[in-house]
């Protein structure tokens, strides 16, 4: 936590993607199947890396699928997808100290200069499409190598 409260207080524009954003974002196993049935040997060795993230779902939230952490992340950079709604708080912080050691929180300085509050923050709350839909869509489209 202290390195991403450290990277929080960057001087630069940080977006975020909460896990509460990301977690309705699944990729179920018919759909990683769909990307396994794709010609080329990418789209086999992307079902086959899967493979982990569907047994750890399954395991451990008895899902059938898994979440699109950072493929989500990697849609809105691309402009695949766009932040429907969104919050622009003052600063984003990271709890260091139990009991919400790890916490990314959003913060308001309200006048209080501890609070560091630099370049514009976004934390996502909603996205325009499924990110499921825009990656099968996507690979199917593209002429993968064999």
């Amino acid at each position: 936590p202290e390195g991403a409260a450290v990277a929080c207080a960057g001087e630069w524009p940080m977006t975020f993607v909460p896990l509460d954003v990301t977690m309705k974002h699944l990729l179920t196993v018919p759909e990683a199947d769909e990307i396994g049935q794709l010609p080329g040997a990418i789209p086999a060795a992307l079902h086959a890396m899967l493979g982990t993230y569907l047994g750890f779902y399954a395991e451990w939230y008895g899902f059938d699928g898994c979440a699109l952490h950072d493929p989500l992340a990697a849609l809105l950079v691309a402009d695949a997808v766009t932040a429907t709604e969104f919050l622009t708080p003052d600063a984003v912080g990271v709890v260091t100290e139990d009991p919400h050691r790890g916490r990314t929180v959003a913060l308001s300085t309200d006048g209080d200069p501890t609070v560091f509050a630099g370049p514009e923050r976004i934390v996502v709350q909603q996205i325009s499409r499924s990110a499921s839909e825009v990656l099968r869509e996507r690979r199917a489209a593209h002429p993968w190598p064999a």
